[in-house]
């Protein structure tokens, strides 16, 4: 598995806390916090059990925005495959 964009966040931040110049910028924006977060980030999806913990929630959506009365998604949008209920003209 490759962590490259995670990989090159925490390279960036690194490269930019280096930077004498932009040391009050890196404070003001809390770069280090930031650089933290990315070793942390980078550290969990580098782990072993990563794509582990995954499992059952990509893709997953809860049921329930497909059923009802409405019968309508998320956003009020109606999944494409159900067609909208029409009321019949009064």
């Amino acid at each position: 598995m490759t962590y490259q964009p995670v990989h090159q966040c925490v390279e960036y931040l690194n490269q930019f806390l280096r930077r004498p110049n932009y040391a009050d910028v890196a404070e003001k924006l809390h770069i280090a916090d930031r650089l933290t977060a990315a070793r942390n980030t980078l550290e969990a999806v580098a782990s072993p059990g990563y794509p582990q913990q995954l499992a059952g929630t990509l893709g997953a959506e809860p049921i329930e925005n497909y059923t009802g009365a409405d019968r309508k998604g998320m956003m009020g949008l109606t999944p494409p495959h159900r067609t909208p209920e029409i009321s019949p003209l009064s």
